[in-house]
């Protein structure tokens, strides 16, 4: 889904959903193509996804910044390690 919110500077900020499921590369390519920024969600208990990777190379063929966002850490007990493993899962691509 999209959305669209006004700033109290009257700037507006476009929000674009794209879902992680395999089915849905194209649109994730189109909304890369589109954005000023990409944000990543990453489920920590998951790790890091084929999507996943192919997301991240969308953002960087569009020239775009790139924020992840690790998510469900509330089900890993250490979380520390969960990040790290992310991070190391990440820097790999």
């Amino acid at each position: 889904g999209a959305f669209a919110v006004k700033t109290k500077s009257g700037a507006s900020l476009t929000v674009l959903d794209t879902p992680g499921h395999a089915a849905f590369s194209s649109m994730r390519q189109r909304g890369a193509d589109v954005t000023d920024v990409a944000v990543l969600v990453v489920a920590a208990d998951d790790g890091v996804m084929p999507q996943t990777v192919e997301s991240i190379r969308f953002a960087q063929e569009s020239g775009k910044q790139l924020l992840v966002a690790l998510t469900k850490i509330d089900r890993i007990t250490d979380r520390r390690e969960a990040e790290m493993r992310v991070a190391a899962e990440l820097a790999a691509e």
